[in-house]
């Protein structure tokens, strides 16, 4: 178990008579990508502005960075990185303007957001329209100005709405390759709230299905498949036999749980790089693999069950 960053403890939130919260329990560590799922006014934008120190709440308690965000809200934000469904961008003026003015609302050194600001345009293929100004760039280049100003000052906690709504197939490429990198080696931790399924499915590890307020379904996707596991079938032209079989699965991972029914194999993980390891060793022992197939969880199968279940309580 890694550090939990934020908890929510039977937390509830009322708008007069709408319950938008109702005994909310969440827990999300550092590092993690975790998504909030759940219908339109299922409490996904209540909850993140609770824990950005927003809104007050009617009952429980919330802790972010162990502090409670109401009383310290304005150190918690500036910690913080928000991309909303308003892009929040100052249209009359340049990219770099605008990625200047909010990096040193950030307290970032010139020299240092200078580089960054270079370096996520060059990522996200704008660096030519640096000193270009926003108001006639198409919604997908706004959006991606907006992402940028989202991580510029490399925040510890970035809360991400629809986030790849607008971009195109490149770009969201790239946004899901800095998440993994900041996630994986900044330990920086990500909220997404989307309806892109497959997004969740390729980003987050793990995600709670909020319903009227009420977490209804918190599932790890990394660790958790349909059986509890998560499976890889590896099928060959003709399988090694048990020894050989035996020998190999162990010089890639020796702790990697296998069966072997007639020639396929069905090996206890969905991880790329142990998968291609063992693809690898394989062929390199004359053994043809002709298929590989990932048995994961069917994520748009489960969100609809959960919500019918719920529906039906």
């Amino acid at each position: 178990m890694g550090e939990t960053i934020i908890e929510l403890k039977n937390v509830s939130k009322h708008f007069g008579a709408v319950k938008a919260i109702n005994g909310l329990d969440l827990s999300i560590e550092r590092g993690q990508i975790y998504a909030l799922l759940g219908h339109n006014g299922a409490g996904k934008t209540t909850t993140l502005r609770i824990i950005l120190g927003l809104l007050s709440t009617n009952g429980g308690s919330v802790s972010v960075f162990g502090e409670d965000p109401l009383r310290v809200g304005e150190k918690l934000r500036a910690r913080a990185g928000v991309l909303s469904e308003d892009n929040g961008l100052y249209e009359s003026l340049t990219v770099y303007d605008n990625l200047k003015f909010f990096a040193e609302i950030f307290g970032c050194e010139k020299a240092f957001y200078d580089k960054q600001i270079d370096y996520y345009l060059q990522e996200f293929e704008m660096l030519d329209k640096k000193n270009s100004v926003i108001k006639d760039f198409s919604l997908g280049m706004k959006k991606k100005v907006a992402i940028i100003r989202t991580l510029l000052h490399q925040p510890e906690l970035i809360l991400l709405d629809e986030p790849t709504n607008g971009l195109d197939p490149i770009s969201i490429d790239k946004l899901h390759k800095i998440i993994f990198d900041m996630a994986q080696n900044h330990g920086t931790t990500f909220i997404l709230t989307t309806h892109n399924l497959d997004e969740v499915r390729k980003v987050c590890d793990q995600i709670t299905i909020l319903r009227q307020g009420v977490n209804i379904l918190t599932k790890n996707l990394k660790l958790e498949g349909s059986d509890g596991i998560f499976k890889t079938q590896i099928s060959f032209i003709t399988p090694p036999a048990a020894d050989a079989l035996a020998q190999i699965v162990a010089s890639v991972d020796s702790a990697l749980k296998y069966n072997l029914e007639s020639t396929a194999l069905t090996v206890n993980t969905t991880d790329k790089t142990s998968v291609a390891k063992l693809v690898s060793a394989f062929c390199k022992n004359n053994y043809m693999v002709y298929e590989v197939i990932k048995d994961e969880l069917d994520l748009d199968k489960l969100y609809i069950q959960t919500e019918e279940e719920a529906e039906k309580k």
